[in-house]
């Protein structure tokens, strides 16, 4: 798994992708092109197209769609976007973190984030493929018996829900983008400043 904070704008209706930056407030002034893979590492934002859809990267703003309440850019996106499905997804394997937020016609249907063995958000009802993941086997019988002896039963259910959190979004990233190596050298325009 690699590293990333997407946030993902599909039907757009030919809002260009300067226009989001100015909705963020992003000096447009000042910009310079990068591929994907570089776009995750900079900290700051950058937005382009890949697959017809809009796509932010940015840890900050993708982070925020993770929290109980909206935060300024999602409104700001939502209102850009009003008959969008913005896809929100979140990974770092660094600190075992994930996340996804669904947001259809200006509201969310799921949010999910968590890290290890916590889960920080579980807001709305479980996607379709959250539900497959339910029936399916996760674990081995043996690694199921290991897991339940180290962490009882209660904390076996948390690394079944924490699983599943994190197959979805690496699934919902798949879907949207591709294989890694699909999008890696696409460009993006990142704007290092805001207004």
């Amino acid at each position: 798994m690699w590293k990333f904070y997407l946030i993902i704008i599909s039907n757009t209706l030919n809002i260009k992708t300067t226009q989001v930056a100015e909705r963020l407030g992003l000096d447009t002034s000042i910009f310079k092109t990068v591929n994907f893979m570089s776009a995750q590492k900079i900290g700051s934002v950058s937005i382009g197209l890949i697959n017809e859809n809009i796509t932010i990267v940015s840890d900050e703003l993708a982070l925020e769609f993770l929290e109980t309440d909206a935060k300024q850019a999602e409104l700001d996106l939502v209102k850009l976007f009003p008959g969008s499905k913005i896809t929100v997804l979140v990974a770092n394997p660094t600190v075992n973190l994930y996340g996804f937020s669904l947001i259809e016609n200006g509201k969310r249907i799921r949010v999910k984030s968590g890290a290890d063995d916590d889960v920080y958000i579980d807001f709305g009802k479980p996607v379709s493929y959250e539900l497959q993941l339910s029936a399916e086997k996760i674990f081995s019988d043996e690694e199921l018996q290991e897991i339940t002896e180290e962490n009882g039963k209660d904390g076996l259910q948390r690394i079944l829900d924490n699983e599943r959190g994190v197959r979805t979004t690496l699934h919902l990233e798949e879907m949207l983008l591709g294989k890694g190596e699909m999008v890696s050298n696409i460009t993006l325009t990142n704007y290092p400043n805001k207004k």
